[in-house]
């Protein structure tokens, strides 16, 4: 597998690790993975305020949140609690509107509480992070690891789930829009914010703005790591291998075993689960919904897509998608 990044020395090891990149992008699979080597916990979502399993009446972060020095003291403390497994239950207890809904965060108050227990290092998986990545990183000394997907897998994905996507959430913050490449697209962002369009259109155009930055992140930061779903796919045990050095991890026994457990050609094709609203289902159906034949499920969209959609995902991405993929990836 050949990781996007110059050839440097191994990452220092117990590191905090941010897993990011764009929804359906295999952020989940990857950041499971990484959280079965030994001394490591996972975190589940934060900057999710509606899916993750750390969302709730404290958590003051929305999706797509673009942290910077300037606005930080808004979410340092929060954070910085978070990666050291600190959940504000009570806060969140409190202004529960069910028996269910506080048991719930009762649950995940203890898992992160075992956790920090263990003295483990978080492992925080978040595609809506990917514009706070550099903040992230600089702030909580982390190892970036990036996943990027094709984009024609990507809008199938929204296409199945139905995932529809508010480009209001861009357009409320400037700042964003004004010091990233997100500025490339306004035109067209403030148009799809006002207007609604089919999920292929709001998909490929979702994706132009994600990977423009990511590519400028490639450029900027030679020491995270960016991975293509594609390639872990294919061979995920020697990936995640590659992977595990990388970030000075243990690969244990146990991890090979998930891992082929996670991927297995004897796995059905990957069934995309309903999505729920509820972050604690959702994390307690991860288990479930990671197995999948890894293979087969690379090339699923060319069956879920009609060949209008492909070739309008293709036009409407071709600038982006030259700089990761080529003509043989369609």
């Amino acid at each position: 597998m050949a990781i996007e990044r110059e050839l440097v020395n191994p990452l220092e090891s117990r590191k905090r690790i941010l897993v990011t990149g764009s929804p359906r992008s295999g952020t989940t699979w990857a950041g499971r993975m990484i959280a079965r080597a030994p001394g490591v916990g996972y975190i589940h979502e934060p900057f999710t305020p509606e899916g993750g399993v750390l969302s709730g009446f404290a958590n003051p972060l929305r999706g797509f949140e673009y942290i910077t020095e300037e606005n930080s003291y808004k979410f340092e403390k929060y954070l910085e609690d978070l990666l050291d497994f600190k959940y504000p239950v009570w806060t969140n207890v409190v202004h529960s509107k069910s028996a269910r809904e506080a048991a719930q965060m009762l649950w995940v108050f203890t898992d992160l509480s075992k956790q920090r227990l263990r003295k483990n290092t978080a492992v925080m998986k978040d595609p809506v992070a990917v514009f706070s990545a550099p903040w992230l990183a600089r702030r909580f000394d982390m190892n970036v690891v990036v996943t990027i997907r094709h984009p024609a897998a990507f809008c199938s994905s929204l296409k199945v789930l139905n995932w529809k996507f508010d480009f209001n959430h861009f357009l409320a913050q400037p700042q964003l829009m004004r010091e990233t490449r997100l500025a490339d697209f306004e035109s067209e962002i403030r148009y799809f914010a006002g207007n609604e369009q089919e999920i292929i259109l709001q998909g490929a155009l979702l994706w132009n703005c994600i990977y423009a930055v990511i590519n400028e992140y490639r450029m900027r930061y030679p020491g995270w790591l960016f991975l293509k779903h594609e390639e872990l796919s294919i061979d995920p045990v020697d990936s995640f291998r590659k992977v595990y050095a990388e970030l000075g991890l243990e690969f244990t026994t146990n991890v090979r075993t998930a891992i082929e457990e996670s991927s297995s050609g004897q796995n059905p094709k990957r069934r995309i689960s309903r999505f729920t609203l509820n972050p604690f289902e959702q994390v307690r159906n991860d288990e479930f919904s990671l197995r999948r034949n890894s293979r087969v499920n690379v090339l699923n969209w060319k069956s879920r897509l009609s060949d209008r959609e492909i070739l309008t995902i293709k036009e409407r991405t071709s600038d982006v998608w030259r700089l990761f993929y080529s003509d043989l990836d369609w």
